[in-house]
Formats: C-alpha cells, structure tokens, sequence
C-alpha cells in the first residue's frame, strides 16, 4: 500500500465509522510496538514515530474541545 493509498484508506475509514476508540487505537500502537524487530536498525525510529502517534491521538482525546464534546 503506497502512502497516499494508506491517507485515503484512513479517511474513508474514519469516514464510514471505523474508527477504533481512542484508547483502543493507543493499545493497537503498543502493541505494534512489542511486535517490532528490536534488533533492526530502524527500531528507535519506528518506536518514535508510532508514540509520536499515540500521543497525538491522547492528545486529541483529552483536549478540551476535542471533536467539539463539552469536556
């Protein structure tokens, strides 16, 4: 799947509502990262980049006005 086939996956995704739940969707990304390779190069980037992820989707989830619910 190329990059931009993967962007327009996750919009019609998200779009059709099938979206996992935040929490879920941060369990989903630690589990990806136990199932990484800890001997390949590209390791400590990959683990930075999928928390980078999971801190966004906290982020938004715990935002006061996070998609427009009164907090």
């Amino acid at each position: 799947m190329t990059r931009t086939d993967a962007m327009l996956a996750i919009i019609e995704m998200a779009r059709i509502g099938g979206a996992a739940s935040p929490e879920d969707a941060v369990s989903h990304l630690a589990t990806l990262i136990d199932r990484l390779d800890k001997t390949s190069l590209y390791y400590e980037g990959e683990v930075r980049l999928l928390l980078s992820i999971g801190a966004t989707i906290w982020t938004l989830e715990h935002s006061p006005c996070a998609c427009g619910r009164p907090r």
